[in-house]
């Protein structure tokens, strides 16, 4: 049976040494995915501001299993009520690094005991109203525990892409022709177009601590030129998203790879992947915005040829992560949804928050 402990680290190192106490090797084995691991939540602790709670499952008297947990107000005209985050924090700043495959640290084996003991935990606090999973790939555990604990659940999916990686595909050719008739046209333009002005593409893996500094310093500048004016913005103007980067490409640099493509002298893009279980992460990209012929399209050329680089690599699936992207949809051979999770609790101040929504919504 699973207890569960408050825990209110004392400091950053006795968080870290926790985590890394947590029975789990070999972690590859045991982890789904890198965002479920002790490399992502020790670079993450590492960039907070400060600490976040926690609680920990303990087995036989034994740390088997850890959440953190953001606390929030649960609405301006609730202050005195809580919502729970899980693996965030609560403040956008501190959550821009954008956990996916959101999961409670644990062994899988132990993965539905943990969900099972944390709903159950959550139903028994009286000032928390809402716990809230952020961009789960495992959401059936979640909605079963909230029913089986009388608890209502709200549910939103976001799309997500992946890529099976084949051997063939280490040629391009190869990987285009799974396309569409329309992607197949696209991409064949732009390479033609790029090789004739400029030579051929080539593609480039940051491979010393200097070089993988040097792209993702050229990554951030991309990357800001693009995003820092929109709604998003850049979290590479976020110190805290770029702590958390930089710790996980200091500390876990087989974890990382960064590619330059080129075409001859010209920039294409960078991107920035996380390397898991035979799985390449793409987390994000600073493609080129210098003008180029509108026929060509950069950003898609890029991932053709990191896909095709990944697959001479022996790598098994090119992981685009979530939303709703143009280039996603047409790059992709698969479609899987993540899910936003809201579990509410059974009084009547959640009846209050979720009529707030309601009349929030009509407005």
């Amino acid at each position: 049976m699973l207890l569960i402990e408050p825990y209110h680290p004392p400091s950053q190192s006795h968080l870290t040494d926790t985590i890394a106490s947590i029975p789990t090797q070999p972690e590859q084995h045991h982890s789904a995915s890198i965002f479920s691991s002790s490399l992502w939540f020790i670079a993450w602790i590492k960039s907070l501001p400060s600490l976040p709670e926690c609680l920990l499952f303990i087995c036989e008297g034994q740390t088997v299993g850890i959440a953190f947990l953001g606390q929030t107000a649960v609405h301006p005209l609730l202050p005195f009520y809580q919502k729970w985050w899980l693996n965030q924090t609560g403040d956008p700043r501190d959550d821009q690094v954008w956990i996916e495959h959101n999961n409670i640290y644990c062994p899988p084996a132990l993965h539905n005991d943990c969900v099972n003991a944390l709903v159950t935990y959550f139903s028994r606090q009286s000032a928390v109203i809402q716990l809230y999973v952020s961009m789960t790939s495992e959401p059936t555990h979640w909605t079963t525990c909230a029913r089986q604990n009388q608890l209502a659940i709200s549910t939103l999916s976001i799309p997500a892409y992946k890529t099976r990686l084949q051997p063939e595909y280490r040629d391009t050719e190869a990987l285009i022709a799974t396309l569409s008739k329309n992607s197949r046209g696209q991409l064949r333009r732009s390479i033609k177009k790029l090789t004739t002005k400029y030579g051929e593409i080539a593609i480039h893996e940051a491979k010393t601590a200097e070089e993988r500094a040097d792209f993702f310093q050229q990554l951030a500048s991309n990357h800001i030129q693009k995003w820092a004016q929109t709604e998003e913005g850049s979290g590479f103007t976020n110190p805290v998203f770029v702590a958390h980067h930089q710790s996980i490409i200091d500390q876990n640099p087989e974890n990382v790879s960064i590619l330059r493509v080129t075409a001859g002298p010209r920039l294409l893009g960078y991107t920035y992947n996380l390397i898991w279980q035979n799985t390449v992460y793409f987390y994000c990209s600073g493609i080129s915005e210098d003008p180029l012929d509108k026929h060509i399209k950069p950003g898609y050329v890029t991932h053709l040829f990191a896909m095709a680089y990944y697959a001479q690599r022996g790598l098994t699936c090119y992981d685009f992560l979530g939303g709703e992207s143009q280039y996603k949809k047409s790059l992709a051979s698969q479609r899987y949804d993540f899910y936003q999770l809201s579990v509410y609790n059974k009084n009547w101040s959640t009846r209050l928050l979720l009529m707030l929504k309601r009349l929030k919504d009509a407005w």
